[in-house]
């Protein structure tokens, strides 16, 4: 006899797969004329993994799991990361946004890191004395930041 699987089906449908490519191939700014200062650009609405989970009415982590499971799927989603990346770098380039919101934007979005975060994370993880955490002081911190 067949065992019967258990839990809720999945809401998952192949064509997602074009659908969240779609919407993230946005147009990142538009172009309007104005008589007193000529050609403006006005940035679009920026395309969020949010919003297209709310259109197809899943949760966020709905499609996480979805890009784990359906190979096709998970290279929509990547693909789909990689336009977020372009709207926000052309838009920064055009001067579109500022400075430290793009940096902020490409931080959260693109997962950029700067040179000290890396160096950080590539330490190794200590433990204290019976295996609890280890006790440093913000002077001891900075002092071994300066030797570096």
């Amino acid at each position: 006899m067949a065992k019967k699987k258990m839990g809720r089906p999945t809401s998952y449908k192949p064509e997602y797969c074009q659908e969240i490519v779609e919407f993230f191939s946005c147009r990142p700014y538009e172009v309007t004329r104005d008589f007193k200062h000529g050609r403006i650009e006005i940035p679009n609405e920026f395309p969020t993994m949010i919003k297209f989970a709310m259109k197809i009415n899943v949760d966020v982590t709905t499609l996480q799991e979805w890009a784990k499971v359906y190979p096709d799927f998970s290279r929509s989603y990547n693909k789909s990361k990689k336009l977020q990346e372009q709207f926000i770098s052309e838009n920064s380039l055009r001067g579109n946004y500022n400075a430290p919101f793009a940096i902020f934007m490409m931080k959260n979005v693109a997962k950029w890191r700067d040179e000290e975060d890396q160096s950080w994370s590539d330490k190794t993880e200590l433990t204290g004395l019976n295996g609890g955490a280890v006790q440093v002081t913000w002077s001891e911190l900075a002092r071994a930041a300066k030797q570096k």
